[in-house]
């Protein structure tokens, strides 16, 4: 067992319900943030401290699976995030964090909050 997993309980998409809520990448230099919507549409801010684009995404669960696409197709995937872990810390005012696994098998942290 490593540090993370004895740090983290594991989660599902489901169980934290995204609708409503808002990922917040946990980067020095790349900018990510992404609102989900009810209706399958992720509005987005992402790019690095110097370039930024506002794109209108598409998501849904497969599999276990949050897919995140550039169109309704789910052709042109962007992002491909699986087993959900949230920081065993108690949540703040400001949010949980919230690890997942991309699909290269890189571990990325997002703060996890309600949208404002």
């Amino acid at each position: 067992m490593n540090t993370a997993d004895a740090q983290s309980q594991h989660t599902d998409w489901n169980t934290i319900s995204l609708p409503g809520k808002r990922l917040e990448l946990i980067d020095p230099m790349q900018i990510e943030v992404l609102r989900f919507n009810e209706n399958g549409y992720v509005s987005a801010t992402i790019g690095t401290k110097e370039v930024v684009a506002a794109p209108l995404f598409f998501w849904m669960v497969r599999n276990g699976i949050l897919l995140v696409s550039g169109d309704k197709d789910f052709s042109l995937i962007f992002s491909e995030l699986s087993e959900p872990r949230v920081d065993a810390h108690p949540a703040s005012d400001s949010g949980q964090t919230l690890s997942v696994t991309a699909k290269n098998g890189k571990q990325i942290r997002y703060k996890l909050s309600r949208q404002g």
